[in-house]
């Protein structure tokens, strides 16, 4: 269903409402009043009626937060600290070792690195944390159902 959504809107963003075009190339179920329906996860829906009514929306599932933290979160706060320009003491350029030196010590050096970069990383992760968790919070709130996670 997500590889259709991303086909018919060109991307994963949502649309925010604007999902006219999409009505023809979904399924289409008429409830009656006392029947549910269950969603799985991450399927993009939308709902219409004719007359007033009210519905209630229970989230069954959530995103797991190691996923959460792999694909969004962390990325993104190591592509910053990596730096990007020459100045950047982290894109120093490795020292090489002789060839008699073996791969011990580009290794130590390489993960002195990597374990300076997660310490300050830490950090940075508790302020990135707040942006996912408001966009969940929004979309709970609203029913929306546009769901970035």
């Amino acid at each position: 269903m997500a590889e259709l959504y991303e086909k018919l809107t060109c991307g994963k963003e949502p649309t925010y409402g604007d999902y006219q075009a999409l009505l023809e190339h979904g399924e289409h179920f008429l409830l009656e009043p006392g029947d549910a329906l269950f969603l799985p996860r991450r399927v993009f829906h939308v709902g219409t009626q004719d007359t007033f009514s009210v519905s209630v929306a229970m989230p069954l599932y959530t995103y797991p937060y190691a996923k959460l933290l792999q694909s969004r979160i962390i990325p993104d706060v190591l592509a910053e600290l990596a730096g990007d320009g020459p100045d950047d003491p982290l894109n120093e350029p490795s020292e090489m070792a002789g060839p008699t030196a073996g791969p011990t010590a580009g290794a130590e050096r390489l993960a002195d690195v990597g374990r300076e970069l997660l310490h300050v990383a830490t950090d940075r992760v508790r302020a990135e944390a707040r942006r996912p968790a408001e966009q969940r919070w929004a979309t709970l709130r609203s029913n929306g159902g546009r769901q970035r996670w």
